[in-house]
């Protein structure tokens, strides 16, 4: 930032055939006030510049996470373009590989609103393969609800996924929730942490069956998901600048003359 203090001020000159006495000059003529010119102060400014503070990295704005830390990395990517990757409206790139890799189908992703909280809102639904103990592999229906907590341009992002299966047996008394916080980590870096942890409504008997399965399912799909991030956000390294042989440069100066 730059500061700038006012121009000293001049003192005045007074006018021709006046009776002001500033500098004893009294009803001076032109050659007087041109010596009078010379004596005024010269103008004078100072600049003062002070630094400009940038911060290092940025702080979650979450006051905690879920139980179960899933991913904790740094991606070399400005936040907004991970948040783009996994939650952006064009395609969820990242997101929709992720969802692919780990056999979904069916894959449906609705664009972001305001829900009734106030809050962006989308819903993701698909069909995806579900085993748990003593329980047959079934392929099933998945409904998610995102929601965005937390926007902070250029600095933060945290997203609450919520996912629910209705059509599995005991499906409507547990929720799975993941959190996705995405922080600025320095220049062109960002921190992703993925949390996540199932949350009962009512006692069940298989429920720590049921548990291992969802975080079974939810670390396959977190690494396909961090494989494909990865994947999206590697720096290109710039091309090398060639620099020609003595033998083809001297040949090159031979045909310009």
């Amino acid at each position: 930032f730059v500061s700038v203090r006012p121009l000293a001020r001049a003192p005045s000159l007074p006018l021709r055939g006046s009776d002001d006495e500033g500098d004893g000059v009294h009803g001076a003529g032109r050659g007087d006030a041109v010596a009078a010119l010379a004596n005024w102060p010269p103008l004078t400014m100072t600049v003062t510049l002070r630094p400009l503070v940038v911060a290092l990295s940025a702080t979650c704005p979450c006051s905690d996470h879920t139980v179960n830390r899933i991913i904790d990395e740094v991606l070399p990517a400005t936040p907004q373009d991970v948040f783009a990757l996994l939650f952006g409206d064009d395609d969820s790139k990242c997101l929709v590989e992720a969802h692919l890799r780990t056999e979904a189908s069916d894959l449906k992703i609705r664009q972001w609103a305001l829900g009734e909280d106030g809050r962006e809102t989308r819903t993701v639904a698909f069909v995806g393969p579900f085993k748990a103990f003593m329980i047959p592999k079934v392929i099933t229906d998945y409904r998610v609800t995102d929601v965005i907590l937390n926007r902070d341009l250029g600095m933060s992002y945290v997203v609450e996924r919520t996912g629910q299966l209705p059509k599995l047996p005991y499906g409507d008394v547990f929720n799975i929730l993941a959190r996705y916080c995405i922080t600025y980590d320095g220049e062109s870096r960002t921190r992703l942490r993925l949390t996540c942890a199932t949350v009962f409504h009512r006692k069940v008997i298989y429920k720590e069956s049921i548990e291992t399965s969802l975080l079974s399912g939810i670390y396959d799909f977190s690494r396909e998901l961090l494989h494909s991030l990865k994947s999206a956000t590697v720096p290109h390294p710039a091309s090398p600048i060639r620099t020609p042989s003595p033998s083809v440069a001297a040949a090159g100066r031979r045909r310009s003359r």
